[in-house]
């Protein structure tokens, strides 16, 4: 069996034309991928320790640290609220920020998949799928002679709106009769 390698290959809206690949040339540390199990613990008049729990739900997460400070790489691994490219002279290019309030978080589909090697893995059993997936972006440049810049992208899984799937591990064109 190959040994699966870290970083990560993360590709937002697979299979549609707005894919994008972030690859591991782009990413600076290592990526943490969170999966946990929410519990509610149930308490009795006789003891301090929990009796029982019961699910209250699952929460699935990846942390990503990238050091690609391109703009178009930027804008396409991001959140920004506004890109805009000059009419007249369409080298200039900028992303405005700014509150978005009472927006909800644009989702989209991510596929995660380990290096196997010098490649991400064809194995479609290794694969993450985030069905639904949110981005955040957490920005954080120190400029200076012996530091690199770092800025960080979580992505949460959120609940299929029809499946009610967050994260499939493996082929997601796998299915039971």
């Amino acid at each position: 069996m190959p040994t699966l390698i870290a970083p990560l290959q993360i590709i937002l809206a697979p299979g549609t034309a707005g894919e994008f690949a972030i690859n591991r040339e782009h990413q600076l540390n290592d990526a943490t991928l969170t999966l946990s199990d929410m519990f509610k613990e149930h308490m009795t008049q006789e003891s301090a320790a929990p009796a029982d729990k019961s699910f209250t739900g699952f929460e699935a997460k990846l942390e990503v640290s990238l050091a690609e400070w391109d703009l178009e790489f930027f804008r396409r691994a991001t959140n920004p609220a506004r890109y805009i490219v000059d009419t007249v002279d369409p080298t200039k290019k900028k992303i405005e920020f700014q509150d978005l309030t009472g927006l909800r978080l644009p989702k989209q589909q991510v596929l995660i998949r380990p290096y196997d090697g010098t490649l991400p893995t064809t194995n479609r059993n290794d694969w993450l799928t985030f069905l639904n997936a949110g981005i955040e972006t957490n920005l954080s440049a120190t400029f200076g002679k012996e530091t690199q810049v770092e800025y960080k992208i979580t992505f949460t899984a959120y609940p299929d709106p029809i499946t009610r799937v967050k994260v499939v591990r493996g082929d997601i064109t796998a299915v039971s009769t």
